[in-house]
């Protein structure tokens, strides 16, 4: 499919796990690669990995990063509280 074309990408090494915000990287990614190459990308998968609709309707909108993320933003601190009686240190 992809014979004779060249091959682009991006490369991460990532020394301190804690230190990634995994969440952000993911989205900056996604709004990056919409923005690139919005016929070649496919969404397709995102929404499982997402597991939120309105943050993928953001993306496949053209939203920045930071409009994407504050779709989930209070849903992430609700699950936050919740989780805290389940936390036992």
């Amino acid at each position: 499919m992809f014979e004779g074309q060249r091959c682009r990408g991006v490369s991460f090494t990532v020394t301190s796990a804690r230190d990634v915000p995994s969440v952000r990287l993911g989205i900056e990614l996604a709004v990056a690669l919409r923005r690139l190459h919005p016929a070649e990308w496919k969404a397709a998968s995102l929404t499982t990995l997402l597991g939120h609709e309105k943050a993928l309707t953001a993306i496949l909108a053209g939203e920045p990063a930071d409009r994407v993320i504050a779709t989930f933003e209070r849903d992430t601190l609700a699950f936050a509280e919740r989780r805290k009686a389940y936390l036992l240190y």
